[in-house]
């Protein structure tokens, strides 16, 4: 009996960090490109080269196709807040 629940609860654990590694590795090689194969922008190549990209709010700013999102930390006379645009 101790031998089958050993088993289960290693079986549970092994498909557990396979399916971890899988998420983790999603698409972390895939650079992003346009509809011919190349770098989709100077956003891409400076993103690439981490560097960081401003947006017009002065914060960080995310791409992905024509869907982009900036954030930011607001601190001036309030607790501190992200902001979203």
């Amino acid at each position: 009996m101790k031998n089958k629940q050993t088993l289960a609860v290693a079986a549970i654990v092994v498909v557990g960090a396979i399916t971890a590694a899988l998420i983790l590795g999603m698409g972390r090689n895939k650079p992003a490109t346009d509809e011919r194969g190349n770098a989709a922008g100077k956003e891409s190549a400076q993103a690439a080269a981490g560097v960081a990209i401003k947006g017009p709010h002065g914060g960080k700013l995310f791409t992905d196709g024509d869907f982009g999102l900036e954030i930011t930390v607001f601190e001036q006379g309030t607790e501190p807040e992200f902001r979203l645009y």
